[in-house]
């Protein structure tokens, strides 16, 4: 694929999570590259797509195996070279032999000017680093450099992790980190303190010990600062000066966490309350055998850099949400995250909102060269329809024609009302033959922008269905992401689709003055869950949770997750409630524990067929059991089987009904050829050839909601 006069990002294998993330937030794919062994050790590297006349951008950290991946990178900076790329930057977030930057002794060498030349030789042209171990080592290169400062970031966790920073000291561990803790101190308006090491005798056998030289520990929250963590052994005696010396508690920052030759958990015995280090080292296995590790993200801080040094134009720079004129994935707000938190899912790049042209009878992107810009309007009150229109693979244009057919006779009156009630449409299981029905609907057409007008912007590969999301066109102007997450791990390629609406305060002029208050957002996830038993149910509950946690991440003024949760056990029922979720058909219902005969008399009112397959007896058991659903073994389903719709934060349901009941099409011509596949999976149908059949075998759900004041 050639890209002329672009940017174009590849990856080295020394930290490829860090490079997906960059790549992610610049909104540009990765360019494939494989690298492969000989037998011998020899690196060999092959880039599958043109880098001619780009502006290339390697990244590649100095972690783990240090000079393979060194070498490594050098090997891609050579094969840029000679692919003719325009410019190549090496973005190496932890610079290899920094710590070799000068001759501190006779006959050692100065291996970080080594480094330097061999990267210079190669061919790079620029250089992106992070946090070198000694300023100066920006002078062994005739090429730019920059080094970016990971301090901000450490800064913000201050701010926000660490409980009484306001009483705190700023502690460095040795004298060459003094400017470093100044400038923190500095910042955060504490006072700030100096250790000095050393040996109580002349033998380097000697036993180690430290000083306090400048500073008074006692009774304050002490912040220990420093460049990098190799064996600990500075940090161990470091924390244990401190805990002696009164401190109440303390904290270390630490850029590179190498922790190569550490006992990972001997940290935990040290009184220390956490060590948080930044991701320019792999860290998931250290976490894994430390509990008190903790990391911060710096791929926005490597995205912003790469983003200003290019030479030719990105995705249009993040917007704030100081104006009601918002841009499309202005600073997507990802959780904020405690030491025993884990995500099942990353966002991936921003999608975009797509919207219909009348003029070309087309559905296009909507982004501020093709539309002009849409005010967000106050919104007091939303509703949200969700439904799992597609788990039977028969008859599916016919069948998502009569699901949006019978949705917007459910929707079309909330328009009436005064004022108007927009609806966010949630839809899952939507097959891959769809998108044409979709598109083509008249009122899909004319009242909704959509998150996907095909398969391609799915995240999963590996099924043949995904997640779709209708924005009302009205709020348009509202919306302000777009993203999805794929769950890892997912057997059956699951992920979540988000959308957020900012809800600017009224009276709020255009663009907003310091003094008024800060838009609102409301993040609205589509999911669609793990089903079926065993593994399953496991994942289904860290799919959930990790759902749980971006919705009530900082900024996020309420959130729902609507969908497709596949409720399949009845201890499902109580999962809302341990995250934070209130279930909307709860709160508007709050309903009773039933028999299987009430149950059953509902089916028959509703005018679904029971052939005595209704779910398994333990439903009946669960007070909620009404809204939780089992795989059905047959066509006919139960009443119980319906999509959720969950709340947290500052929304309060207050109508919500079924969609969906007993609902039956006669299938159009074209979709006939389907009948075979349909009969194969769900048994012979001897009626005659335009028989009707169900629509879906799930129910859906169509909420109203308000939005509450703060």
């Amino acid at each position: 694929m050639y890209h002329n006069n672009s940017i174009r990002i590849l990856a080295g294998n020394s930290h490829p999570e860090l490079a997906q993330a960059v790549a992610e937030r610049l909104n540009v794919p990765l360019v494939p590259v494989t690298v492969k062994k000989f037998s011998n050790g020899e690196t060999n590297v092959k880039v599958s797509e043109s880098v001619r006349d780009e502006d290339v951008f390697i990244i590649q950290s100095g972690c783990d195996d240090a000079n393979d991946n060194l070498m490594e990178l050098l090997i891609l900076i050579s094969a840029c070279k000679t692919a003719s790329a325009r410019r190549i930057t090496a973005v190496i977030p932890c610079f290899p032999y920094a710590r070799n930057d000068k001759k501190d002794k006779s006959r050692a060498p100065i291996t970080a000017k080594l480094v330097a030349n061999m990267l210079v030789v190669a061919g790079c042209d620029h250089v992106i680093t992070m946090d070198l171990h000694a300023s100066q080592i920006q002078g062994f290169f005739d090429i730019p450099v920059d080094n970016l400062w990971s301090e901000p970031l450490m800064l913000g966790y201050i701010k926000r992790r660490i409980p009484g920073w306001e009483n705190g000291i700023v502690v460095s561990p040795d004298a060459g980190g003094a400017k470093r803790v100044t400038a923190i101190a500095d910042k955060l308006n504490v006072e700030f303190a100096l250790i000095h090491r050393k040996r109580d005798g002349k033998s380097l056998t000697a036993p180690e010990r430290m000083e306090i030289l400048v500073g008074d520990v006692k009774d304050k929250v002490a912040i220990l600062v420093d460049d990098m963590i190799d064996t600990g052994s500075t940090l161990s005696l470091a924390a244990r000066t401190l805990h002696e010396k009164g401190a109440k508690s303390v904290h270390a920052l630490i850029s590179h966490g190498l922790l190569s030759e550490t006992n990972l958990a001997s940290i935990d015995e040290l009184p220390i309350d956490r060590l948080v280090v930044t991701n320019t080292i792999p860290q998931k296995q250290h976490q894994s055998l430390c509990k008190k590790l903790v990391t911060i993200d710096v791929s926005p801080t490597i995205a912003e850099s790469i983003r200003l040094r290019s030479s030719y134009p990105l995705p249009p720079q993040p917007h704030t949400m100081a104006t009601r004129q918002h841009a499309l994935n202005s600073n997507i707000i990802l959780p904020q995250l405690s030491p025993d938190d884990t995500l099942e899912g990353w966002p991936a790049s921003p999608k975009d909102l797509y919207t219909f042209d009348t003029s070309t009878s087309t559905w296009v992107p909507r982004t501020p060269t093709t539309h002009a810009p849409i005010d967000a309007v106050p919104i007091t009150s939303f509703a949200v329809a969700t439904w799992n229109v597609n788990f039977m693979p028969a008859y599916e244009r016919s069948r998502l024609k009569a699901a949006l057919d019978h949705l917007q006779a459910f929707i079309s009156p909330l328009a009436s009302r005064d004022p108007p009630v927009p609806c966010m449409v949630l839809i899952q299981e939507m097959h891959v033959n769809c998108f044409s029905a979709l598109l083509q609907h008249p009122w899909v057409r004319e009242q909704y922008d959509l998150t996907d007008v095909s398969s391609h912007s799915w995240e999963n590969s590996r099924s043949n269905y995904g997640t779709v999301t209708l924005v009302p066109r009205v709020l348009a102007g509202n919306t302000v992401s777009v993203f999805r997450t794929k769950f890892k791990g997912s057997r059956m390629s699951r992920e979540a689709l988000f959308v957020d609406l900012v809800v600017p305060a009224e009276g709020t002029s255009t663009p907003v003055q310091p003094d008024e208050p800060e838009p609102k957002i409301i993040r609205i996830a589509n999911v669609h869950l793990e089903s079926l038993r065993g593994p399953s149910d496991e994942a289904r509950v860290k799919q959930l949770k990790s759902v749980a946690l971006f919705l009530s991440a900082p900024r996020i003024h309420a959130g729902l997750v609507g969908g497709d949760m596949n409720p399949i056990a009845p201890t499902d029922a109580r999962l809302p409630e341990q995250f934070g979720l209130q279930d909307a058909w709860i709160e508007c219902h709050n309903p009773v524990p039933r028999s299987k005969t009430e149950v059953e008399n509902e089916a028959r009112e509703r005018g679904v067929q029971d052939d005595g397959q209704l779910a398994k007896r333990e439903e009946y058991d669960d007070p909620a059991g009404h809204t939780w659903g089992y795989q059905p073994p047959t066509i006919k389903f139960s009443p119980t089987r319906m999509d959720k719709i969950l709340l947290v934060g500052e929304l309060k349901a207050e109508e919500i009904e079924k969609v969906g009941v007993g609902l039956k099409v006669v299938p159009e011509e074209d979709d006939h050829d389907r009948k075979l596949a349909f009969n194969r999976k769900f048994g012979p149908d001897d009626s005659k050839e335009q028989s009707p059949v169900w629509v879906s075998d799930h129910f859906g759900l169509l909420a109203r909601l308000r939005v509450q004041t703060m």
